[in-house]
């Protein structure tokens, strides 16, 4: 019988609780970064709203909605006890057992004192406890508050490359801490990877860190639309977007931390199934059996992660299992074993009238025709001047878009772009750019033998930089998005608390669908409520939390015939696509 390792356990319930959810309320898509509701049934999550209290003694308050995944909500929480600020992480009931990857690692951690875990960039909450609710016993896991996650680091820190290679660094010592502990992280990438905040943060007042928090609103639940139900126990009364915590720059550090364990697992004992998002994902953890993942397999994420924190982009596509195997192919070659005969097994086809991939002989690629992968990086070598793709993402130019400001200088990597945006680029040197593709080369094989180790990650010339003591003196942040029609936000550091608030605005540039984005703003403004807290105003025994939407049923007739437009136009495409293929 194999020896139970402190981080085993059956993952069966885990496993299924991360795969899609069936649908069995009947919800649209929400269209708003919150959880899917159907999660919200026993043995999943915990309702929560802001004002509930959490632990005995009614210790920590939920005061504002951090973020959230697969299995958890976060949450950040006043503790009345030491009153302080945390963030409370509350975990689905069917990943709440004693032998969960959180308490796991914790029990595996023990003997290593919270120095040397913070001496390699690692976040072990120690406090933790149960919570009982309609949906079951969650697991919930008080951690300190830190500031943004390392996915938007290339955006705030291009100009400083010795700033991000020193995350970088930081990172790569931290997974070497894990592996040398047998311990495997399994969803290593950016947005689990946060800045650590300066002293004195966890004791601001209510209105100052507030401040740094842009108030998101709520979403009242409306009654299950399968059966009618209102105020159903296992549903919370509303659902928050996610909106993490964006320190002003005297409480920025250099310093990361390495968070959510969530997926993590002893070598010896692969999980079947991580949550980790595709472009992440190492061929084995995609294509392979399941008990071939292993500290290779980290290594891959951490070569995505160091390429997305350097140069604002990654090397793989992230949507479908063709899209992802396209990047793949086109990067390392067509797919070799034992990876091709799973793609055969699961019958995946390009396209309709693509051959089988068992009459596709190995010398060619799977995910598309060779004539395709020929025709694509001679394109790319026509249009940016690399045909190997890896080469094209580190050398080439990458920028945003910023809204340009009346007045406004440009900087020597600016340029305006017309119509009130202007570009800013940044490019990595050549003998920067020739040390991290010799490194990402390495990182990015086939074979999980072949790829670097932590320690040889860590000796490889391009992360032989100091760690970072403080964050670059810089007269201005860019907060922005790759994309135009996104929200693009710039804070000066002489007048954050303007612009913090300007963050609530979105700027639409699309014109082709001006009816249908009127249409879409006046739905949100139906919809998301701004809740105004202050510290007079949080929750006491004799106030409901939240007050109710009088408006909520028909926001959300609303919000389900915005959902249904779609189909109704999709329906009939799909129809007639299959008379005339």
């Amino acid at each position: 019988m194999a020896e139970t390792t402190p981080l085993s356990m059956d993952a069966t319930t885990v496993d299924e609780f991360i795969s899609d959810v069936p649908d069995v309320y009947g919800f649209p898509p929400i269209p708003y970064d919150v959880e899917d509701l159907e999660r919200y049934r026993p043995g999943g999550l915990h309702p929560i709203i802001v004002g509930d209290t959490l632990g005995e003694g009614e210790q920590y308050e939920v005061v504002h909605k951090l973020g959230h995944g697969g299995f958890a909500t976060v949450w950040l929480c006043w503790d009345h006890f030491t009153e302080t600020w945390k963030a409370v992480k509350v975990v689905a009931a069917s990943a709440s057992d004693q032998k969960c990857s959180e308490l796991s690692i914790l029990k595996h951690f023990g003997d290593v004192s919270d120095e040397e875990l913070a001496a390699h960039h690692i976040c072990l909450p120690r406090t933790n406890f149960f919570v009982e609710g309609p949906n079951g016993r969650h697991l919930c896991i008080v951690m300190p508050v830190f500031g943004e996650s390392l996915h938007r680091a290339w955006r705030d820190y291009a100009n400083w490359p010795d700033f991000l290679r020193s995350a970088c660094r930081q990172m790569t010592e931290a997974m070497g801490l894990m592996h040398g502990r047998g311990v495997c992280h399994g969803d290593f990438r950016p947005n689990n990877i946060l800045f650590k905040v300066g002293n004195g943060f966890d004791k601001l007042d209510y209105d100052d860190i507030m401040s740094m928090a842009r108030e998101t609103g709520h979403i009242p639940v409306p009654p299950i639309p399968c059966t009618g139900e209102e105020n159903s126990p296992h549903l919370p009364a509303f659902v928050y977007p996610s909106c993490g915590i964006c320190p002003r720059l005297e409480f920025r550090t250099a310093e990361i931390t390495i968070t959510d364990f969530g997926e993590a697992y002893h070598v010896s004992e692969p999980k079947l199934q991580t949550g980790i998002p595709m472009c992440y994902s190492a061929p084995e953890a995609e294509l392979g059996s399941g008990n071939d993942k292993g500290f290779a397999t980290d290594i891959w994420a951490l070569g995505a992660t160091i390429c997305e924190v350097r140069q604002g982009s990654l090397p793989f596509d992230e949507g479908s299992m063709i899209e992802w195997a396209q990047s793949l192919e086109d990067l390392l070659g067509p797919l070799p074993e034992p990876y091709r005969s799973v793609w055969v097994e699961r019958g995946i086809k390009p396209s309709r009238n693509a051959r089988p991939a068992s009459e596709i002989p190995p010398t060619e690629p799977v995910s598309m025709t060779p004539k395709m992968l020929v025709s694509l990086r001679n394109e790319r070598l026509e249009d940016e001047g690399y045909a190997s793709r890896l080469e094209a993402v580190v050398r080439n130019k990458n920028g945003f878009l910023r809204q340009l400001q009346a007045g406004e200088v440009l900087r020597p990597n600016e340029k305006d772009d017309g119509d009130g945006w202007k570009r800013i680029e940044h490019q990595t040197p050549p003998e920067e750019a020739d040390q991290l593709v010799d490194l990402l080369v390495k990182i990015f094989k086939y074979d999980p033998a072949e790829r670097l180790s932590a320690a040889e990650v860590l000796a490889h010339p391009w992360l032989q930089v100091e760690n970072a003591s403080s964050v670059p003196d810089k007269d201005y942040i860019v907060f922005a998005s790759h994309e135009k029609d996104e929200e693009f936000y710039h804070q000066d550091t002489e007048q954050e608390d303007e612009t913090l608030e300007a963050d609530v605005q979105l700027e639409v540039e699309e014109t082709a669908m001006t009816e249908q984005v009127t249409v879409e703003q006046e739905v949100a403004e139906d919809v998301v409520e701004e809740i105004p807290l202050t510290p007079e105003t949080l929750r006491t025994d004799d106030r409901e939390p939240a007050p109710a939407r009088q408006d909520g049923l028909l926001a959300w007739f609303a919000w389900v015939l915005r959902a249904l437009i779609p189909r109704l136009y999709d329906g009939p495409m799909l129809f007639w696509g299959s008379l005339y293929p």
